[in-house]
Order: C-alpha cells, then sequence, then structure tokens
C-alpha cells in the first residue's frame, strides 16, 4: 500500500488551495484515452510532452496488434483532494483514475 501511495505521490504538483476553509492540494496528470476499450489502458502521465512520447511509444504497439485502437489527443486533469485517503479514494471508485 505504502508503494502505491508513493507512486501517486511521485506525481503530485506542489500547490495547495484554500478551499471551504479547508487546505486541499492539488494532482495535475494528463490522459489519452484510448479508443475502443477499458479505461485502463488510458495513457496517463505528469506532463503533456510525457504523454504525447507514451502515446507515440504505444500507438506503434497498437498498430502492431492489427486493430483499430488509438488515442485521442492528451488531457489535463486537475484533482483536488484533502488528504492521503481522499486522493486514493477518487482514483480508485468507479469512473475515477484513468477516466
Amino acid at each position: 500500500m505504502c508503494t502505491v501511495l508513493e507512486s501517486v505521490a511521485s506525481m503530485l504538483l506542489a500547490t495547495n488551495l484554500i478551499k471551504g476553509g479547508l487546505v486541499m492540494a492539488k494532482l495535475v496528470v494528463w490522459i489519452a484515452r484510448q479508443d475502443g476499450d477499458s479505461a485502463c489502458y488510458n495513457i496517463v502521465a505528469k506532463t503533456r510532452k510525457a504523454c504525447l512520447e507514451l502515446v507515440a511509444k504505444n500507438g506503434v504497439q497498437w498498430i502492431d496488434r492489427n486493430d483499430d485502437a488509438g488515442y485521442e489527443a492528451p488531457i489535463k486533469r486537475e484533482i483536488h483532494y484533502k488528504d492521503a485517503f481522499d486522493l486514493w479514494e477518487q482514483a480508485t471508485c468507479e469512473g475515477g483514475g484513468r477516466s
């Protein structure tokens, strides 16, 4: 469990927000959605550049599989959370994480 939280923490952008009297942190990720398959195959990266590089690399793998799967242009997602549990809950809930 600790390593999962550490890997999530490595993606954190060091920013804090004041929201409703609570200090909230913000996680920023770039997501390239994969057409025609589960959200677990979407590409997630810390930066737009890294996301585009992964799309280029993995796009070749999809072509080699001889199917029509491809990736949409990367979009920026901001996740605001109050503590590690709140972040974990948002990332693992239905529709969370890579969607």
